[in-house]
């Protein structure tokens, strides 16, 4: 029986007091074993488990209706306990079932569960500064790193230029990397009107983007610069960079349109030929119909992402293949709800739709 398989069981056994009154359960479990038969086995080899699994059977599957989809999701409004419970353990501390680091990685565009358990997730997030957790917004950042790292944008010599930064570590980890980089935020006025300075979230100087864990100071200093600049209007004078991104940003200029905009301008403006654009933004896992096309923040489709990614084939550039994640795993099919927790998510509910973040990256090619 897989160790982390009675790590799972004895989760559900304290928690089978919340459940006792309920027909149908909101989450499944994977216990990673391929038949029912495997199931017997760890039932006669752990007779006392055996209550436990009897009680949970038939029980573990509960779907919600949304826009169309069927979207597996927690109790609504109190989260889900048992999802919870994994996000709220550290990686390092779970132990769950670790890919061989022969595995691709991040063979997905969109964010998943296995990338968490894959070597290289650790590796990066020591570089980014972090101890990896189950979060989305920490996928994205790897997701970045791993793409500047792994096509030849980032190192001795390379410029990077960042949109919309606020306090990420991106720039000191690309800067420790070797790249020179130009990290910008939105102007004052702007980060002062979405909330984004009251929250955290904005930064308006470059020793607001150290991580003394990251890159010591003066290194820094000698490798960062910073500017404010505006994603909807990007500006020329900003060109010949290696490196270009954003994580998480271009859903928040105002449509659809106007954030696949903002890409296409980064590749043609900023980026010399050959240089890697990389942006993280919402997608909807919930519908390829209906989305949020306009307001404070966005929603993706797969139909818009692949007719973008053949807008910019057209004009010359590379793209690389967009791959949609399966659910895998019962960390991919938990869909925070408001208010959302504070231990991390993978996917979270946003206007009503199931959402999660996803990678574009283009090479350009003229």
């Amino acid at each position: 029986m897989p160790p982390h398989a009675k790590k799972i069981i004895a989760a559900l056994a304290s928690l089978r007091s919340d459940w006792e009154g309920e027909a149908s359960l909101p989450f499944e479990i994977s216990f990673d074993v391929e038949s029912a038969a495997q199931i017997d086995d760890i039932v006669r080899s752990e007779p006392n488990l055996k209550p436990t699994l009897e009680f949970y059977q038939g029980r573990m599957y509960n779907t919600c209706d949304i826009h169309g989809s069927k979207v597996r999701w927690p109790a609504a409004g109190n989260g889900l306990p048992f999802a919870q419970w994994l996000y709220k353990t550290p990686i390092t501390e779970f132990d769950v079932p670790k890919r061989d680091e022969s595995e691709p990685f991040m063979a997905s565009s969109s964010c998943c569960a296995a990338d968490f358990f894959h070597p290289r997730f650790k590796e990066l997030s020591a570089l980014l500064g972090f101890a990896p957790i189950y979060h989305r917004k920490y996928w994205e950042w790897v997701f970045i790193l791993h793409k500047a790292m792994s096509l030849g944008a980032c190192g001795n010599g390379k410029r990077a230029l960042g949109y919309g930064v606020g306090t990420e570590p991106l720039p000191a980890a690309l800067a420790k990397a070797g790249s020179f980089v130009l990290a910008t935020d939105a102007p004052v006025e702007i980060g002062v009107s979405k909330g984004w300075l009251a929250g955290g979230q904005y930064s308006s100087g470059v020793d607001n983007l150290h991580y003394q864990g990251i890159i010591e100071l003066d290194e820094f200093r000698q490798k960062v610069d910073f500017a404010e600049a505006d994603m909807n209007a990007v500006s020329t004078g900003f060109n010949d960079f290696d490196f270009v991104w954003s994580s998480c940003c271009l859903e928040h200029l105002g449509s659809l349109k106007h954030g696949l905009d903002f890409i296409e301008n980064t590749v043609e403006k900023n980026l010399k030929v050959g240089g890697v654009a990389c942006h993280t933004t919402e997608f909807n896992v919930s519908s390829d119909h209906d989305t949020v096309e306009a307001g404070a923040t966005v929603l993706y489709r797969r139909r818009d992402l692949m007719a973008f990614a053949e807008r910019l084939r057209s004009r010359g550039h590379s793209v690389e293949p967009i791959v949609f994640a399966p659910e895998s795993h019962v960390l991919d099919q938990y869909v925070d709800v408001p208010p959302f927790s504070s231990h991390g998510h993978l996917k979270l509910l946003l206007e009503g739709y199931a959402s999660t973040s996803i990678g574009i990256v283009v090479r350009r090619g003229k």
